[in-house]
C-alpha cells in the first residue's frame, strides 16, 4: 500500500515537471482586468463561448466569473421545479 502510494507521488512529480517544462500553466489565466472585460461583454450580450474562446479559456470559468459578479444580471428568470406548479 505504502509503496503504490510513493510510486504515484513519484508518476504525479514526474507529470508535473513535464507539463512545466513544456510550459503549461496552472491554476487561473485571466488577469483582473480580463476577468472585468469578460463580465462586460457577457453583459452586453455576447456569448459565454465566444468569450472563453478569446481568452482561451473553458467557457465554465466565464460562466463562474459572471455568475459570481455582483454587476452580473440575471438574463432569464429561474426556472420552476415541478409539474403545474
Amino acid at each position: 500500500m505504502e509503496q503504490s502510494a510513493s510510486l504515484i507521488r513519484k508518476c504525479t512529480s514526474e507529470g508535473r515537471k513535464r507539463s512545466v517544462v513544456a510550459g503549461v500553466k496552472f491554476g487561473r489565466k485571466l488577469s483582473d482586468y480580463q476577468r472585468t472585460e469578460a463580465v462586460k461583454r457577457r453583459a452586453a450580450g455576447e456569448t459565454l463561448a465566444s468569450i472563453a474562446k478569446s481568452y482561451g479559456v473553458h467557457v465554465t470559468m466565464i460562466s463562474r466569473l459572471c455568475c459570481n459578479s455582483a454587476s452580473w444580471p440575471r438574463s432569464r428568470p429561474a426556472r420552476r421545479r415541478g409539474w403545474g406548479r
